[in-house]
């Protein structure tokens, strides 16, 4: 779910770029190609002068996205779309025929349709070419968790598996506790970068902040009520349980 203040910063940088090359805007024309098809070979464009070319591609499973372009001119740049044509990332590149200019776009992105833009300037032509790849992540989310109003419920044992995407500030869950109870929370960051797990009591007041959770485990004695866990930080996948009760009680014992 993309958060509403990403997209005005999107929408404003696009506006400002939009503004900035206005005296160019009557006399572009937009070229729209088939899609790209991801996990395959090159893709072959060729720019010529105030020309904008438009590449869709689709990913179908949440994961980590590599965009590859490679300009064999000067003056190239290259954006990276979402479905509503909002431009939240854009790389310059100047390469020659014998010696092509390549940049990686990087992103864990969630299912949908995405473009890639290559923009024309007058002075500009050239081949260029790009190439997209696609490393699954394993998650069972369900969407939308990006805040405690949509948190997903967690069953006492059961290993959640969840990606912090490009559009995701938090990934939120929630369990209820019927009454007192001894409670095991473990998870484990699946990137080398740091993500954090907050835990909220029901009035969504924040009982602990853990930052980095490679390997995190903590046994913790709770009172009746329904809480949640948010994780941040880093983008990328995770996983998280939280047992309760008395398996809760069996499973810190073995930690030990």
């Amino acid at each position: 779910m993309k958060k509403f203040w990403i997209r005005i910063l999107a929408m404003a940088a696009a506006l400002a770029a939009a503004c900035a090359s206005g005296a160019l805007a009557d006399s572009t024309t937009r070229i729209d190609h088939e899609p790209i098809a991801v996990n395959a070979d090159w893709t072959e464009g060729e720019m010529r002068p105030d020309e904008y070319h438009y590449h869709p591609f689709t990913v179908d499973q949440v994961g980590l996205v590599t965009v590859r372009v490679q300009s064999f001119y000067g003056n190239a740049s290259f954006d990276l779309l979402d479905a509503d044509l909002v431009s939240w990332d854009i790389t310059y590149l100047g390469g020659t025929e014998g010696a092509p200019a390549t940049h990686d776009l990087t992103y864990y992105l969630e299912p949908g349709l995405y473009y890639v833009r290559s923009n024309g300037a007058s002075n500009t032509q050239g081949d260029y070419r790009i190439k997209i790849s696609l490393e699954p992540c394993a998650s069972d989310e369900t969407e939308p968790n990006d805040d405690y109003h949509g948190a997903q419920p967690l069953a006492s044992g059961a290993t959640a598996s969840g990606v912090l995407t490009e559009w995701d500030e938090h990934d939120y869950y929630a369990f209820t506790l019927t009454e007192e109870t001894e409670v095991y929370m473990t998870a484990n960051s699946e990137i080398q970068g740091s993500q954090d797990l907050t835990l909220y009591d029901g009035d969504m007041v924040e009982i602990d902040i853990v930052y980095g959770l490679h390997g995190y485990a903590e046994e913790r004695l709770l009172p009746a009520g329904t809480y949640y866990i948010a994780l941040s930080g880093e983008k990328g996948a995770y996983t998280l349980k939280v047992d309760f009760g008395t398996a809760g009680s069996e499973k810190a014992a073995m930690a030990e």
